[in-house]
């Protein structure tokens, strides 16, 4: 992992996410990796009528859905 971010999707606007190094959690120890003008681009789209993986999953009774 590189960094970490967490925001609220209200703020985004024109699906474009932008952010430096200001704005990113960096992991201890690994701040020399990255150059102060590090800069983050987070791209958001719809995603229409992709349909996702479902992961299995186990109800109480046993069945799995």
């Amino acid at each position: 992992m590189m960094f970490r971010i967490m925001f609220n999707t209200a703020f985004i606007r024109s699906n474009v996410l932008m952010l430096n190094s200001d704005d990113v959690d960096i992991l201890w120890g690994s701040k020399d990796r990255h150059p102060r003008n590090f800069r983050a681009e987070v791209l958001f789209c719809e995603i229409g009528g992709i349909s996702l993986p479902r992961a299995p999953t186990t109800t109480l009774n046993g069945d799995t859905n």
